[in-house]
């Protein structure tokens, strides 16, 4: 087969997915040649990280480098004294300080580290080998664009160096979070500044940018003086450009499962009214371990965890580890209801949650906590027809009683008729596909 047009991709595919797999994989579909330079994947990857089969058959992947970032030498050390692997090892430190009260100061003292280590970000032992896979391409072969994706910015500083040896080759740069400005910047104000001047000078090559909100876009274009196109998230399968199938109707149980995936944000996202609630129902002698349980599957939270000894719901409340990204979708699907924290921060605003296009694609009732009724999340979970937004502990101790009363008396929950189709418009990597293109090809 003979492609009209061709892309070159500087992504870290464990990152970047299921973004990129994703749009990629559009990208294909609609006759362009994908080549993607990523740090090394498992044998597994297609589906740990949920490729479409599209891009899993059809793009050209050129895995290089290793699989280790700066931290690993902290790693290390920290093995050696003990800790252990498969956990995560700041909650494992911070379970390990005297004190809750010290906690801040740990956290403080982690973003010192990482700013002191990390130039531009922790990815960077990856810079060398992607400049040098990427450098062999383009010195055989010819591309239309070169795009990069972050996380991580070393994505961006490997593409920004391409594009000063070859001036001709169009640059897109997406960011699927902002970089200096990112929402959720934790580092030192000193690191801030000295990120935004990196910014500045890295991207003044770029010839456009993609992220997954309008907001986010204008952003970008505002900053950088160049155009800025929102290419939303999305959850779509490409060889048919539908919703996922359903999921398996949950199997029959007297325990109503409440399930959470992913990472908690201690600063912007709110887990103890879902905790109190629960605490309320356990009173009320509405529920115990054998009809109900809230499972949270992913790095262990110490805050979480205080909270749920001091409200006594070991019992009723677990922490899991993570899993595969395809194991996590299997537990969403089969799963009675879903729990979604949305930000706090008012001046926040934001849409691109790829666990928010996840669950809508799941087929099951969603809990979302805090938020504001008018950011663009709040209107897309109410959008979805089965989203229930609540902000307090006894708005969420309201709705697992009307979930109880109706799992009790039914079995399951009931999900509006045509979900699907429903899932399929709220989707943004379709829509997203056509705008996507135009930008990597400018004015050709």
């Amino acid at each position: 087969m003979t492609f009209e047009r061709r892309c070159l991709l500087i992504a870290d595919l464990r990152h970047a997915s299921p973004r990129w797999p994703a749009l990629a994989g559009g990208l294909i579909a609609k006759g362009w040649e994908v080549t993607v330079v990523t740090a090394p994947l498992g044998a597994d990857a297609a589906v740990e990280l949920g490729f479409p089969r599209i891009f899993a058959e059809r793009a050209r992947i050129v895995a290089c480098g290793s699989a280790t970032d700066a931290l690993e030498p902290v790693r290390k050390l920290l093995w050696l004294l003990g800790l252990r692997r498969r956990q995560s090892l700041i909650e494992q430190l911070k379970a390990q300080l005297p004190a809750v009260g010290t906690r801040s100061a740990f956290d403080v003292a982690f973003q010192t580290l990482l700013a002191l280590i990390g130039w531009p970000d922790l990815q960077a032992p990856w810079r060398r080998p992607a400049l040098r896979a990427a450098r062999a391409l383009l010195r055989e072969e010819s591309f239309d664009v070169l795009v990069s994706s972050s996380p991580y910015p070393t994505s961006h500083a490997v593409a920004a160096t391409l594009k000063r040896e070859n001036p001709t080759l169009r640059w897109v740069a997406d960011f699927r979070d902002l970089w200096a400005e990112n929402h959720n910047y934790q580092m030192p104000a000193w690191r801030r500044a000295i990120d935004r001047r990196w910014e500045r000078q890295m991207l003044r090559l770029a010839d456009a940018f993609t992220s997954p909100t309008e907001a986010w876009a204008e952003q970008l274009a505002k900053q950088h003086g160049k155009p800025g196109i929102c290419v939303p998230n999305g959850y779509v399968d490409y060889e048919t450009d539908t919703a996922p199938a359903p999921g398996p109707r949950p199997a029959a149980s007297r325990q109503f499962t409440l399930l959470y995936t992913g990472v908690r944000y201690p600063n912007n996202q709110e887990i103890l009214p879902l905790l109190e609630a629960i605490a309320a129902l356990q009173a009320e002698q509405l529920i115990d371990p054998e009809t109900f349980q809230f499972r949270w599957i992913g790095p262990f939270d110490s805050e979480t965890a205080g909270w749920v000894t001091e409200l006594g719901l070991q019992l009723l409340v677990s922490q899991e580890a993570p899993v595969q990204r395809i194991v996590a979708k299997q537990e969403q699907r089969a799963a009675h209801a879903l729990l979604f924290l949305q930000w706090q921060d008012p001046l926040t605003e934001w849409s691109s949650s790829l666990k928010l296009h996840e669950y809508v694609g799941s087929g099951r009732p969603i809990l979302a906590i805090g938020g504001h009724d008018d950011s663009a999340v709040s209107r897309l979970l109410a959008q979805s027809g089965r989203a229930q937004m609540v902000h307090v502990a006894s708005e969420c101790a309201a709705v697992i009683r009307k979930w109880l009363a109706e799992f009790r008396a039914e079995g399951s929950l009931r999900v509006p008729d045509g979900w699907e189709a429903k899932a399929r418009e709220l989707s943004g990597i379709s829509r997203g596909l056509n705008a996507l293109e135009h930008v990597v090809l400018g004015d050709r």
